[in-house]
C-alpha cells in the first residue's frame, strides 16, 4: 500500500495527552517518511484549534489520531467538533486495551471515525512492533483514500477510475452454487456467517440495520478485533439493531435469531453434538496473521452446514476467507461479497469476488435488504 515517492507526505496531528505516546508515534512516523507531523495537541480543545487554522490556509490537516480519554475534551467530542470543520480530516482513533476504551472506540466509529489503533504495553516488544506496523499501514491507506476521494487535500489531483454512485450491484451473474438461482439458495439458508476486517464495525452494522432483527437462523460474526473489543461489539450491534448478539463463549449451544461474535484472540469454530451446533473456542496458531480468523470459522461451519450456510465477506485487507467460502462453495452453501465501491479495503471480498465465488456482489445495505427479503419469501 506504498505511494509513489514523488507524492508529498500526508499531514499528521497527534492528539494525546501523554507527550511519551505523542513522542513515540512522532518517531515512527518520521522514520518512515510518508507522513509529517504538523502538530501535536495535548487535549481536544486544542486539537479543534489547529484543524481549523490549517483548514483556512493551503496546508489542511489529512490525517488525526485521537486519543479517547483525555482532559477538557474527550475523544468523542473531538470527534464531533473535528468532523464539522471543512475539509474535514480522516480520525484514526487511539485506544486502550481496556473494556472502556473499547466501548468509547466502538462508539467513535459509529459516530463517523475512519478506524481505530490501541496502545501497545509498554512491555511488550511483540506488541510495539505489530502497533508499528499497523499504524503505517493505516496511514497510508487512510492518507490515500482522503486524496482518491478529495482531491483538494493534495497538491495535484490523483486519477482513478470513476465510479457510478447508482450502481448497486456488480460481479458475476446471480446465481449460487451448481448454478441455482440466487432466490432458492437464499431462502435454503439456517445460519449466516459474516466476516470483516478494516472497515468491518460500520458495514456489518449497515448489513443488520437492513436485516432487521431476530431472524430465523443464527448469525456468526468473525470481524479482526482484538479481545475486549469484541464484547464491546457484540454489545453495540445488541443496542443498535435490536440483535440479541453476544460474545461467543466455549461450548455455547447455538439458537436461532441469536448472533455470536468470535472473541478477539479466539478462533471460533462449530460442531455438532446430537441435534444441537455448539460453538468451540481455541487459541490454535493464528491463519492469515488473525485470530480469530473467518477462514476457521467457515471451514468448520460448512461442512455442517451445507447448502444451509450463507457466507458473506465484507471490507478488510487481505484474504481471509477465501479458502472457506470455497468450501462453501462445494458444499453447497452460497457467497456473498461487499463491492467495491463501497468498501474500505476490496481485499477479502475482491479475493472472493476475484475467483468467482460470490453469487451477489453490493453494498451492504443492498446485502441486508436481499437476505431480508428471502427471509420473508421463505415464511
Amino acid at each position: 500500500m506504498r505511494a509513489a515517492a514523488a507524492e508529498p507526505p500526508y499531514r499528521l496531528l497527534l492528539v494525546d495527552d501523554s507527550r511519551p505516546v505523542r513522542a513515540v508515534v512522532r518517531r515512527i512516523v518520521e522514520r518512515w517518511g510518508r507522513a509529517e507531523v504538523v502538530g501535536e495537541a495535548e487535549h481536544g480543545l486544542r486539537a479543534v484549534e489547529l484543524v481549523q487554522k490549517a483548514a483556512r490556509g493551503a496546508r489542511p490537516v489529512e490525517l488525526v489520531l485521537l486519543d479517547v480519554e483525555m482532559p477538557q475534551m474527550d475523544g468523542l467530542a473531538t470527534l464531533e467538533r473535528l468532523r464539522a470543520i471543512r475539509p474535514a480530516p480522516k480520525v484514526i482513533m487511539l485506544s486502550a486495551l481496556t473494556q472502556r476504551g473499547a466501548a468509547v472506540t466502538l462508539r467513535a466509529l459509529s459516530r463517523g471515525a475512519a478506524d481505530y489503533l490501541c496502545k501497545p504495553s509498554a512491555q511488550d516488544g511483540s506488541a510495539f512492533a505489530a502497533f508499528e506496523r499497523e499504524l503505517l499501514d493505516k496511514l497510508e491507506l487512510w492518507g490515500r483514500a482522503l486524496r482518491r476521494t478529495a482531491p483538494g487535500f493534495g497538491q495535484r489531483r490523483a486519477t482513478s477510475k470513476r465510479i457510478d454512485p447508482t450502481r448497486r450491484e456488480s460481479g458475476p451473474p446471480a446465481k449460487a452454487a451448481g448454478g441455482t438461482a440466487l432466490g432458492p439458495a437464499l431462502r435454503a439458508i439456517r445460519a449466516l456467517a459474516i466476516g470483516s476486517s478494516t472497515g468491518g464495525p460500520q458495514a456489518v452494522m449497515r448489513l443488520l440495520g437492513r436485516l432487521g432483527p431476530r431472524p430465523p437462523y443464527p448469525i456468526f460474526v468473525v470481524q479482526h478485533m482484538p479481545p475486549g473489543f469484541t464484547r464491546a461489539f457484540a454489545d453495540q450491534i445488541a443496542h443498535s439493531t435490536g440483535h440479541l448478539a453476544v460474545e461467543a463463549e466455549d461450548r455455547m449451544t447455538v439458537a436461532d435469531g441469536h448472533l455470536y461474535v468470535a472473541p478477539g484472540d479466539f478462533h471460533m469454530r462449530l460442531r455438532r453434538e446430537a441435534s444441537s451446533l455448539m460453538i468451540t473456542l481455541d487459541r490454535s496458531p493464528p491463519l492469515h496473521f488473525c485470530r480469530p480468523a473467518v477462514d476457521a470459522f467457515l471451514e468448520s461451519a460448512a461442512p455442517l452446514l451445507g447448502r444451509g450456510l450463507c457466507a458473506v465477506i465484507l471490507t478488510g485487507m487481505g484474504q481471509d476467507g477465501l479458502k472457506g467460502c470455497e468450501l462453501v462453495i462445494q458444499q453447497g452453501g452460497v457467497v456473498l461479497a461487499q463491492d467495491e465501491a463501497s468498501s474500505v479495503v476490496w481485499g477479502m471480498p475482491g479475493a472472493v469476488v476475484q475467483k468467482g465465488l460470490a453469487a451477489l456482489v453490493a453494498d451492504p445495505e443492498t446485502l441486508g435488504q436481499r437476505l431480508r427479503q428471502a427471509q420473508r419469501e421463505a415464511a
